[in-house]
């Protein structure tokens, strides 16, 4: 589905700034699970940390997507108002 941002909404570098907080937020996370992947004897049950870590990684990656598609929209308007 395309991205659109309403001319009346929030505003494009707002929302950019947005999605980058929340991957730099993600690479916090990331880094505190795996400080925190207990040893096997820690827990007889054990726990799935690795699960855990994939997916805040796979989070990471959509929210560079979906700024990598804001900044693609951001250029084909410029330059649609170039050519207008």
């Amino acid at each position: 589905m395309p991205v659109t941002i309403h001319l009346g909404g929030t505003p494009r570098d707002l929302l950019v700034q947005q999605q980058l907080d929340i991957s730099d937020a993600c690479i916090d996370v990331i880094s505190a699970l795996q400080n925190a992947a207990p040893h096997g004897r820690d827990y007889p049950f054990g726990i799935n940390d690795k699960s855990r870590v994939s997916d805040t990684q796979t989070i990471k990656r959509d929210i560079e997507n979906i700024v990598a598609i804001m900044g693609r929209v951001n250029a084909l308007a410029a330059n649609y108002i170039d050519q207008n």
